[in-house]
């Protein structure tokens, strides 16, 4: 199975992972018989954030729960809090994955 985290933070740009998050969901253009994807949003914290579209979601787990293999990626998308220090430690772990 792959798994893709999906790294959530106030102000995401919510927009921007929308086509490819229901694609990587539905697998419906995926070949007959290819691995399942798993997709989790993932955050400093598991407090709920506020995307700039003003839906809210709750991570399904924390930076430190990520998994850097073959069969795992990392989504970041923009937001407008990027420069908050907090989020180093996903910047960290983006650098394991490259």
């Amino acid at each position: 199975m792959f798994t893709i985290y999906v790294y959530v933070l106030d102000t995401l740009a919510d927009w921007e992972l929308g086509y490819v998050t229901s694609e990587l969901n539905s697998g419906r253009f995926f070949k007959k018989g290819a691995q399942p994807i798993s997709l989790k949003t993932v955050s400093y914290s598991k407090e709920p954030i506020k995307t700039m579209g003003g839906m809210t979601i709750v991570p399904d787990c924390l930076i430190d729960d990520i998994v850097v293999s073959d069969t795992s990626m990392l989504l970041l998308p923009g937001a407008d809090t990027w420069n908050d220090p907090k989020h180093g430690s996903v910047l960290e772990k983006a650098r394991e994955f490259l």
